[in-house]
């Protein structure tokens, strides 16, 4: 032969990896409350991104590389059902319930879409 070497996989052109944040992504249900906690006690971002290293599943890196292996472009989506992403409930304030609003055009239909262009919070995408 040619020595070509002929993989099984089909390479597509696309591909979308859907994950959850809780069930997927972080590990335990109270993992992104760490962060919030210490970015309520000002601590700095390398300890925040800290944290996040020790807490996203090794799984989700091992996922994307399979992902990439079959296909040429790689999305990703990460989706949450918790309600505290469009209201904040205090856990201070008896009663207190601000809803948080973001640019207009993210939001669609009771949910949120982030543009894949946010990576900080002060982003406006």
């Amino acid at each position: 032969g040619l020595g070509l070497r002929h993989s099984s996989r089909t390479v597509c052109k696309e591909a979308v990896l859907v994950l959850d944040l809780d069930k997927t992504s972080i590990f335990g249900n109270d993992g992104n409350d760490f962060g919030i906690s210490l970015q309520w006690m000002e601590k700095p971002d390398a300890a925040v991104q800290g944290l996040y290293k020790l807490l996203v599943s090794p799984c989700v890196r091992l996922a994307y590389e399979e992902f990439k292996a079959q296909a040429r472009d790689v999305h990703v989506v990460i989706y949450t059902r918790r309600p505290q992403v469009l209201r904040y409930q205090s856990c201070f304030r008896d009663n207190c319930v601000v809803p948080i609003r973001y640019q207009s055009d993210w939001h669609h239909d009771g949910q949120l879409y982030l543009p894949p262009s946010v990576k900080t919070s002060s982003d406006d995408g």
